[in-house]
């Protein structure tokens, strides 16, 4: 995971592979743990930004997805509304749907536009809570040769 992400595009969904995951599962038969940073770069990060704009770090066997929208003429989150109608429309969105993880059913709540597009420490909950619940599934399945 790269420790910023305010040099990707906006408005588009950019995968980043998972270096981290390809590399455990060439070692997986040798016996070590799994353990990870979930969708944070390991370094303290300086002051964050007041307000930055909605993002997510979504993450799907071989790659994080970055989405970062641009605010809209409404100003504030509701962009948030829009990246996730983006999320649940793709090819990455788990066939489980909102009932893969909690961040997930926040996430497909978002999509639907309901009330409350929630803000930066809310996305990280919900895209951490959604990097949880997949790396455990996969964990749960021995990883392919």
């Amino acid at each position: 995971m790269p420790s910023a992400i305010t040099s990707l595009p906006r408005n588009e969904a950019t995968p980043i592979t998972r270096w981290d995951w390809e590399l455990w599962k060439r070692l997986a038969d040798r016996g070590p743990d799994f353990g990870d940073y979930a969708i944070a770069h390991p370094e303290m990060q300086g002051p964050v930004p007041r307000g930055p704009i909605p993002s997510l770090r979504y993450t799907t066997s071989d790659n994080w997805w970055i989405y970062r929208w641009a605010r809209n003429e409404t100003g504030g989150n509701d962009s948030f509304y829009d990246l996730c109608k983006a999320l649940v429309a793709s090819d990455h969105w788990p066939a489980e749907g909102a009932d893969f993880s909690w961040g997930d059913s926040e996430l497909a709540r978002c999509a639907r536009r309901q009330p409350g597009p929630g803000n930066a420490t809310q996305w990280r909950a919900w895209g951490t809570s959604h990097h949880l619940a997949h790396v455990m599934n996969e964990l749960a399945s021995p990883p392919a040769p």
